[in-house]
C-alpha cells in the first residue's frame, strides 16, 4: 500500500528589578539605524526601557554576548494584530511597534528607573529573516537565562476585571496553600506514594466557591491561546502573571490546573472556560516529577512524547506556520531534538520543514504511525502537490477512527503476516506500508460544528438514513444507539463513569427516535452533559456509515467512496482515498 500525494508595577520591590548601564563590551545601537548587524555567534539586543509615566515609550537597544547579559526580565504578551504602527523612540529615532507590545511597554515601565528587558518585536530586528531564524534559535537561552518573565495579561481597566483579577490570585493562593498541606503529609521517600493525594471531600466548600468564575475568565484571555507563551513560560527559572495591577506567580497556577484536571474536574461542569494547555501542564509534570506522581497511578505515562507535543500545540496560535515546529521543538526531549537536528531558517518554505521533519522522525526509528496519526487534510491540501503522508502542523488535529466494538481486537497481532512495515522512498517521496481495507464509506453527514444545538435533527436525521440503508449491522439492535453515542463522542468519559452513563442514556432518550427510554439511568443523567462533550468531538468532522455498517467519525474532507483501512502497527484505522501515480496505485 503507497501513500503519496505527487512528488512535489513601581512598588515592587527594588531587589526584583532590573536596572543596567552599559558595561566596555556592550554596544549601543547606532543612532543613525536602529538595527546593526549582530556579530557571529550567541549574541542578542536586549533593551533599556526609560521611566516615565504617561509620557510616549523611549527606550535604547545594546547588543551583548548571550553569555554576557546583565539581569533583565524577559516579556511574554500576546502580538495581536501584525500591525507595528504605534510610534516609539528607539535609540532616539522612530520604531514601529503592535498596539499590544506598547500597552505592555506601559504595563511594566517604571515610574523612577530604567528596566532592562526583551521583547522579542523589538529586540529581533523582524525585517531581517536570517537575524529572525538564528534569534528564534536562542529563544529558549533567552527566555531561561531570564531574571524573571513577565507574562503580560493586559490591564483589567473596568471594575469587574478587576475584581476578578484579586480574586483569582486569592484563590490560586489558597488552593496551593491546600495543597502544600496535603503533599506535607505524603511520604515521597516511600516508593509507593504514586496517587495518594487525596480527593477533595463532596461536600468541600473549594468546589462550589464563586471565585473559579474569575480563573476562568483568566484562562480566557488571548495570552493563553498562543503557541510561543509555552516555551516562554515553561522554561523560566521564575515568572510571574501580571493581570493589571496584580501578580500571580505562574507555577502555582499551573499546579492548580493540575489539582483541577486529578482530584476536582467536576467543577468544570460548573465552568465549562476554566483550564490551560496541557503543554503547560506537561512541563510542570516534567519538571516536579515527584510532586506529579502523587496524582498518577503511573505519573510516567502520562507524559507527552515528541508528536503529541506538536499535536496538543495545533490548537494554538501561531502566525507563522514555520513556528509549529521552533517553537514547539526546545520543549521535547534532548535526544529526539538532537537526532532531528531542525534549525530554525526563515528564507524556507514552511512545507520544506515539515517534510524534512517527518522524513528525520522516520529514519529515527521512531513510532512511525504516530506520524501518519497526525496527519489530517483540508480541501486544499489535496491538489497542491505535496506528499500526503507528511503532517501539516499549521491544520487542526482531529484524532479520527471508526467505532467499533471489539476495536481491542482489531490491534495487528505481532507476526509476520501482520508485523508493521514502513519504507521511503526519498526520490519519489512515496511512504510503502502493509495493512488491510475493510469497508468503504457509504453515507456522511454534512461537516458538523461545535455549535451544534443539542435540537438539531442531524444526529436523528442520520440515524433514520442510517437505519434505512442497513440491513445487516454489526451490532445488536440494543447496542446500536450506544455505538452511535460512543462514535460522536471519541469514546470520551467526563467524570465519573456511572454518571457518564446516566447523560449518555438520557441524550439518548432525548433524541427520542434512537431509541425509547428503557434504562432508569436515564432518569438520572444530563442528556446537555453529554451533548456538551459530543458537540466538541464532532466539530470539522462528519458523522459516517461504512458499507458494513459501521459508525464513526471522519475528517470533513470525507467523501462517499472513501476507504477505511487498518494499517498494521496503527492505533486506530484509517480512510484513504485512491489516486494514480505514475501508473501506481497510491493512496
Amino acid at each position: 500500500m503507497l501513500l503519496n500525494m505527487d512528488s512535489e508595577s513601581s512598588e515592587e520591590r527594588r531587589e526584583q528589578q532590573c536596572s543596567v548601564e552599559e558595561s566596555d563590551n556592550q554596544h549601543l545601537e547606532a543612532s543613525i539605524g536602529i538595527y546593526s548587524e549582530l556579530p557571529e555567534g550567541a549574541f542578542i539586543r536586549y533593551l533599556i526601557l526609560e521611566p516615565g509615566t504617561t509620557e510616549p515609550i523611549s527606550c535604547r537597544l545594546i547588543t551583548v554576548a548571550l553569555e554576557e547579559t546583565p539581569p533583565f526580565e524577559a516579556i511574554s504578551y500576546v502580538w495581536g494584530s501584525n500591525e507595528r504602527n504605534q510610534p516609539i523612540t528607539c535609540n532616539r529615532a522612530t520604531l514601529g511597534i503592535t498596539a499590544n507590545l506598547r500597552d505592555t511597554l506601559y504595563q511594566v515601565r517604571l515610574e523612577d528607573q530604567t528596566r532592562a528587558l526583551w521583547a522579542d518585536s523589538i529586540c529581533i530586528n523582524q525585517e531581517d529573516a536570517q537575524e529572525r531564524g538564528k534569534q528564534v534559535a536562542l529563544m529558549e537561552h533567552i527566555y531561561s537565562k531570564a531574571k524573571r518573565v513577565l507574562i503580560c495579561i493586559g490591564l483589567p481597566g473596568k471594575e469587574q476585571s478587576s475584581l476578578h483579577a484579586k480574586s483569582a490570585q486569592a484563590l490560586v493562593s489558597d488552593v496551593n496553600h491546600m495543597i502544600d498541606s496535603e503533599l506535607a503529609k505524603i511520604d515521597m521517600d516511600n516508593d509507593n506514594y504514586s496517587n495518594t493525594f487525596p480527593y477533595p471531600e463532596p461536600g468541600d466548600a473549594i468546589l462550589s466557591d464563586t471565585r473559579w468564575e474569575s480563573l476562568a475568565v483568566l484562562h480566557s484571555q488571548p495570552w493563553f491561546t498562543r503557541g510561543w507563551v509555552v516555551q516562554e513560560a515553561g522554561l523560566a527559572s521564575v515568572a510571574v502573571v501580571l493581570w493589571g495591577s496584580v501578580q500571580i506567580d505562574w507555577v502555582s497556577l499551573v499546579r492548580v490546573q493540575l489539582w483541577l484536571l486529578r482530584r476536582a474536574s467536576k467543577i468544570r461542569d460548573t465552568h465549562p472556560t476554566l483550564g490551560i494547555s496541557d503543554l503547560h501542564v506537561d512541563i510542570f509534570e516534567r519538571q516536579n516529577s515527584c510532586e506529579a506522581r502523587c496524582f498518577y497511578p503511573d505519573h510516567t505515562s502520562t507524559l507527552l512524547g515528541t508528536i503529541d507535543t506538536l499535536n496538543q500545540a495545533r490548537e494554538l496560535s501561531l502566525t507563522d506556520p514555520r513556528d509549529r515546529l521552533h517553537a514547539l521543538l526546545p520543549l521535547i526531549n534532548a535526544t529526539d531534538r538532537t537526532q532531528l537536528a531542525l534549525e530554525p531558517d526563515y528564507t524556507r518554505h514552511y512545507l520544506d520543514d515539515y517534510l524534512d521533519f517527518a522524513t528525520r522522525w522516520l529514519s529515527m526509528g521512531r513510532d512511525s504511525f504516530e506520524l501518519l496519526h497526525s496527519v489530517v487534510h483540508t480541501e486544499s491540501t489535496f491538489s497542491d502537490q505535496f506528499p500526503s503522508w507528511v503532517p501539516r502542523w499549521n491544520t487542526d488535529y482531529h484524532p479520527v477512527g471508526c467505532s467499533h466494538p471489539a476495536s481491542p481486537q482489531l490491534l495487528p497481532r505481532i507476526t509476520k503476516e501482520f508485523s508493521p512495515s514502513i519504507n521511503l522512498s526519498i526520490p519519489d517521496r512515496i511512504l510503502e506500508v502493509r495493512g488491510v481495507i475493510f469497508d468503504r464509506v457509504q453515507f456522511h453527514t454534512d461537516t458538523l460544528s461545535s455549535h451544534l444545538s443539542i435540537d438539531d435533527p442531524t444526529i436523528t436525521s442520520f440515524w433514520n438514513i442510517a437505519s434505512d440503508m442497513t440491513t445487516k449491522s454489526p451490532y445488536s439492535p440494543s447496542s446500536r444507539p450506544i455505538a452511535l453515542a460512543t462514535a460522536i463522542t471519541l469514546r470520551r468519559v467526563l467524570g465519573d463513569w456511572t454518571a457518564w452513563i446516566a447523560h449518555r442514556e438520557a441524550y439518548i432518550s432525548r433524541l427520542g427516535a434512537l431509541r425509547p427510554p428503557s434504562d432508569p439511568a436515564a432518569a438520572r443523567g444530563t442528556a446537555e452533559n453529554f451533548h456538551a462533550v459530543s458537540r466538541q468531538c464532532v466539530d470539522k468532522r462528519r458523522i459516517i456509515l461504512t458499507e458494513r455498517g459501521y459508525f464513526g467519525l471522519a475528517p470533513r474532507t470525507v467523501m462517499l467512496g472513501d476507504l477505511c483501512c487498518i494499517l498494521f502497527g496503527g492505533r486506530s484505522s484509517f480512510i484513504l482515498r485512491r489516486r494514480t501515480h505514475r501508473e501506481r496505485e497510491c493512496y
